[in-house]
């Protein structure tokens, strides 16, 4: 049990990782409708990937990133959602 909580944790801090690289490049602004976008995108995913080992963790992870985009902070919340794509494997 630890030692898949430890995997787990490594996983997410290098998926976070490149995806916070990955989000500097993306072409979605850090505003209200580069959040819109990109939770119809992770949507998307998710719906196409229920079958997908991290499925949960990419849900927890949109959930994570709608709170943020609720609460202003735009930036942080297409990093969510660019967590949750990289988590599917999808674009």
């Amino acid at each position: 049990m630890r030692f898949t909580k430890s995997v787990l944790a490594a996983t997410t801090l290098c998926l976070t990782v490149a995806a916070g690289a990955y989000a500097a490049q993306a072409a979605e602004p850090a505003t209200f409708v580069g959040c819109l976008h990109m939770q119809k995108k992770a949507a998307a995913a998710l719906d196409a990937n229920k079958q997908s080992p991290n499925y949960f963790a990419a849900s927890e992870q949109a959930n994570s990133a709608q709170s943020f985009c609720s609460n202003q902070l735009y930036k942080q919340g297409i990093d969510r959602y660019t967590n949750v794509l990289a988590l599917l494997g999808a674009s």
